[in-house]
């Protein structure tokens, strides 16, 4: 039945309360209606575009159609246009250029952008002690991406109802192509996210102890290198009593590169120099110096191989209360540390660093991703060997 507006005054009239309620419960659902459903139009536009830059259609500096042309492509106003437009610059996907108009980026994140995921976060809770490892390669992907002018967007804890916004960070900008690719700091051993990484459709890399075949590029730091290496220079500065500080959670093929390292440089370490702890008691590594050189122990080292850059700040904690003479003069005590390059931390005793260069690591990863997106078959093994910092520091004059 069609109302007159004689009618409507009546009622408004009568019920001036009553009736401002229903108009306004009816202007609050259909603003709730309007803001729930999905902006179709822009969506439509976004949708286009961007599956035709991520599979190559569109390549790098081509120019997209005008706005009224997408506008009539699509059959959607010059506002829908707009937004879409919007959302592609955002993600950097597309810039505008003016009166010249709009392009895809020079540089569009599908092919160079890169992702760097610490599963379990960097942290400074000493209860939860973070490898040194990891904020050193966060610094190295930094320090490359200003370098390069390459972006890389640093996932630092995706694990745990603490860090569920950072995973669905990474999901979101997976789902969107923001990404060329993931580098994940984990070993394989240690993923937390396999499937997010499987099912990413995108090239993943692994920083890998051991070279165990997975669906992932691997790059794989060479430990029989570190420890054949380490031995080697002891045994030549005439080192004959050699004692070795070492991680108790590796896997049996760096347990296995241990054995091999010291078969080759035919040094002997007795089971009581053979010093094995973990990461979370670092700081044993202090009482361990003052059992090993106290002046009460009749047979001391003569030689230290330290071959976790995590207990080396409690082994020099516990030198420093000692009579010990740490250096390279034939009477000093020797002492090869593992550590990771670039280091910040300066040196308080003459030691001979050794290790691996974490922004080769990144400069390779990014090199398998790319290699990937320009149709590299297979899962590819990248192996770093460890290098003595003099090494590192002249690679860096080259």
């Amino acid at each position: 039945m069609d109302l007159k507006l004689s009618d409507v005054y009546h009622v408004l009239k009568q019920y001036p309360v009553q009736f401002f309620k229903v108009v306004m419960a009816q202007k609050i659902s259909q603003k709730v209606s309007r803001k729930g459903r999905p902006p179709v139009a822009q969506h439509q536009v976004f949708a286009a575009l961007h599956k035709r830059i991520i599979t190559g259609d569109l390549e790098p500096a081509d120019r997209l159609p005008t706005r009224r042309e997408l506008g009539e492509t699509f059959n959607v106003g010059l506002p829908a246009v707009q937004r879409a437009l919007e959302f592609l610059i955002k993600d950097g996907f597309v810039v505008s250029r003016g009166t010249h108009g709009t392009f895809v980026s020079d540089n569009p994140p599908h092919i160079s952008r890169y992702g760097l995921v610490f599963e379990d976060g960097i942290s400074n809770n000493p209860d939860y002690p973070t490898p040194h490892f990891w904020p050193i390669l966060s610094r190295s992907a930094t320090r490359i991406s200003q370098r390069l002018g390459k972006p890389i967007e640093i996932y630092n804890g995706i694990t745990g109802d603490k860090n569920a916004a950072t995973l669905a960070k990474l999901l979101k900008d997976v789902k969107l192509h923001r990404l060329a690719g993931l580098i994940v700091s984990n070993p394989l051993s240690h993923l937390n996210h396999y499937s997010v990484y499987q099912n990413s459709g995108m090239p993943t890399v692994t920083m890998a102890i051991s070279k165990m075949d997975f669906p992932f590029h691997r790059i794989h730091m060479d430990y029989f290198s570190l420890f054949d290496r380490a031995l080697n220079y002891l045994r030549e500065k005439g080192c004959k009593r050699i004692a070795l500080l070492r991680n108790t959670r590796i896997c049996g093929e760096v347990e296995s590169a241990i054995h091999q390292a010291i078969k080759k440089n035919n040094v002997i370490i007795p089971t009581y120099w053979d010093q094995k702890i973990t990461a979370g008691s670092a700081d044993t590594a202090t009482n361990l110096m003052h059992l090993l050189f106290s002046e009460i122990q009749t047979i001391q080292p003569d030689g230290l191989f330290v071959a976790d850059d995590s207990f080396f700040p409690h082994v020099v904690k516990g030198l420093k209360g000692l009579n010990v003479k740490v250096g390279f003069e034939p009477d000093d005590v020797k002492i090869v540390a593992h550590c990771n390059f670039p280091i910040a931390e300066k040196q308080l005793f003459e030691i001979k660093r050794i290790g691996f260069d974490t922004e080769l690591m990144i400069l390779k990863a990014m090199e398998l991703i790319d290699q990937s997106r320009r149709g590299l078959q297979g899962y590819q093994l990248k192996v770093l060997s460890a290098v003595f910092e003099h090494e590192y520091m002249n690679s860096l004059v080259v």
